[in-house]
């Protein structure tokens, strides 16, 4: 990604990140930065960042190729330069990834903007759309694009910020310890949000304890600045908030919330209906997504707006406005009068308990049928939250089960002991035979979902089933 509106000079770049100019000296400057050849345009900063699976160091003579105006390289990399050409300016740092981090952070102090940082096990990515739903309708907002919610996506996007924007909603994850205070350390949000807390990344952070406080470094790092927006249904959220010593709203079901719903009333594939009260005073809301889980989504960036400034109506408005991104809880009405539920971003335990739900709430007396996957980096524990899938898969009773991925035998296994039948459990591995199925099946009025983590590709799935029965898609 590159921002052709950034302009750093030399001496901002080696200010920010405590570099040494390597050549080249110091009367220069750039516009815009780039951690890819591939996106790089003319007058480009090239950092070259160093990974697992790559070295943009490897890089440099490619970056000169697309006009890069300097490179700024880790210091024991040097030796890489005598692959490039001699006349483009380099800086020298230890650890080029932190000095991303660091000249993004000296970009975002020239702005007087407000900026909303948003984490959470599951759910973060829908209520940072619709926080920027509301707040877009009258300002000029910045917000994280599809996953750039990283070490190297974060610093990316706020080097995005420039003279007109008056607002930026920034979307934190994680998968280590010490990645969100790294993140809060450099977007010095003025507002935190913490959506939920439940098993994912279990692999990197160990325990429900190790993600509850590493989710928690986001206050920890605020230390007390600006506001930060409580899930007052999660109880580990609120232990956490009890440390925070600064200005919070509270938002939930429950008994105690500022910002809260009621006579929440479901309508089928086209949404929810319910009044949101803020500090008591109720405004209607028709949410254009279904399930319950969503309804608190809502009441969080509804609390988030709130804190930004914005009024009842203008919060009502823009959740009424708010669509799903395609791909998370999208749901299509198919040419042969099915339904399609997409949620093939992510899954885990959390968020595929709340998919099946939202199935089981929508399918009423029709058939249901669910194209699941492996939930990843669940750590030790992945053979028993997959097998509570199973347990959930057997109360709900769907028409039929796909399974794709190794970790699905354990969902399977689990709702068979629970009373599921054998013969109704397809395990895949293309999508053809999903469909294969389906097409002797399926009738008006049944309900599929799509699910599983981003590396089992599900949205192949739903791209076949789109492809046999919906000549022309249409999106609810």
């Amino acid at each position: 990604m590159t921002n052709e509106a950034l302009i750093l000079s030399a001496d901002d770049l080696l200010k920010s990140t405590r570099g040494s100019p390597l050549r080249g000296g110091t009367d220069w400057s750039c516009r815009g930065i780039s951690t890819d050849t591939r996106t790089l345009n003319a007058g480009n900063l090239f950092i070259a960042l160093k990974g697992e699976h790559f070295d943009g160091h490897d890089c440099l003579a490619r970056a000169d190729e697309r006009g890069a105006a300097a490179f700024l390289i880790q210091a024991n990399a040097s030796t890489k330069l005598a692959a490039a050409p001699e006349g483009l300016p380099v800086i020298g740092v230890p650890d080029t990834l932190q000095a991303l981090g660091d000249i993004a952070r000296e970009w975002r102090r020239r702005f007087p903007v407000a900026v909303i940082a948003i984490t959470g096990s599951s759910g973060k990515t829908s209520t940072k759309e619709m926080v920027a739903t509301i707040v877009s309708r009258t300002r000029n907002v910045l917000k994280t694009e599809g996953n750039l919610n990283n070490r190297i996506g974060l610093p990316l996007t706020l080097l995005q910020l420039n003279r007109v924007h008056e607002l930026a909603v920034i979307e934190m994850g994680t998968n280590c310890p010490g990645e969100i205070a790294m993140l809060t350390a450099i977007a010095e949000p003025d507002i935190g949000l913490i959506t939920n807390i439940g098993p994912a990344h279990l692999e990197g952070l160990g325990s429900l304890e190790g993600i509850r406080e590493e989710k928690g470094s986001l206050f920890e790092t605020m230390a007390g600045r600006g506001h930060v927006i409580v899930n007052q249904d999660d109880p580990a959220i609120v232990l956490l908030a009890e440390r925070w010593h600064g200005k919070r709203i509270l938002f939930g079901l429950s008994e105690g919330a500022e910002v809260t719903a009621r006579n929440i009333e479901p309508f089928g594939p086209e949404g929810t209906r319910f009044e949101l009260l803020i500090g008591g005073v109720g405004v209607p809301v028709f949410l254009h997504c279904p399930g319950k889980h969503n309804v608190t989504n809502a009441l969080a960036a509804a609390a988030t707006a709130w804190s930004a400034g914005f009024d009842r109506t203008a919060i009502a408005a823009g959740l009424t406005a708010f669509r799903p991104l395609p791909g998370r809880n999208e749901i299509r009405h198919l040419q042969n009068g099915a339904y399609l539920m997409i949620d093939a971003y992510n899954a885990n335990p959390s968020s595929m308990r709340e998919a099946l739900k939202t199935l089981l709430e929508l399918r009423g007396n029709d058939h249901a049928y669910a194209v699941l996957g492996d939930m990843l980096e669940l750590g030790p524990e992945s053979k028993l939250f997959h097998e509570e899938i199973g347990s959930l898969l057997a109360d709900i009773q769907p028409a039929h089960i796909f399974l794709k991925g190794s970790l699905t035998r354990f969902l399977a296994a689990e709702a068979i002991r629970r009373g599921f039948p054998k013969e109704e459990i397809t395990f895949f591995e293309n999508p053809e035979d999903v469909v294969a199925l389906l097409n002797s099946r399926l009738t008006p009025g049944d309900w599929i979902l799509v699910k599983g983590s981003r590396k089992m590709k599900m949205e192949a799935v739903a791209e076949k089933i789109i492809e046999a029965f919906d000549l022309k898609p249409q999106t609810l």
